[in-house]
Parts: C-alpha cells; sequence; structure tokens
C-alpha cells in the first residue's frame, strides 16, 4: 500500500494502492489469454510478413561482418 504525503510531511487522505504489473501477478491462464487476444488483434493481422531474405543470416549480420574487416 502506498500512502500519498503532502510536502508538510502530513498524509493525504487519499490513499491509494500501488498495483503490481501484469507479469508478476498473472497466472499461467492468463499470460494465454493475453497473448492469444494479441496474436488476434488488428495491429498484428496487418504486420506484413518478413521476406525470407530479410531474416536470413546474411541480411542480419552483414553490417557487422564488414565491420569486423
Amino acid at each position: 500500500m502506498e500512502i500519498e504525503v503532502n510536502p508538510n510531511g502530513i498524509p493525504n487522505h487519499n490513499v491509494s494502492i500501488a498495483e503490481k504489473p501484469f507479469y508478476k501477478t498473472a497466472t499461467d491462464e492468463e499470460w494465454d489469454a493475453a497473448i492469444a487476444d494479441f496474436v488476434n488483434s488488428a495491429s498484428v493481422s496487418k504486420t506484413p510478413l518478413l521476406s525470407d531474405e530479410a531474416i536470413s543470416r546474411e541480411s542480419i549480420y552483414q553490417e557487422r561482418d564488414y565491420n569486423q574487416l
């Protein structure tokens, strides 16, 4: 629990409970549902797939290999 304190050191009447992040509290079933929702979301379905060239090892490491010469 987190209590807000004003500059005079007097606690405010508003008490806020700090929520723990999803990744700390989620069950396996909640993770599965969240991932399924993400995968099936409109933003993911509109994302173009990468070509074989784009994900090839040569394409990924080409710049780093040039810098090592």
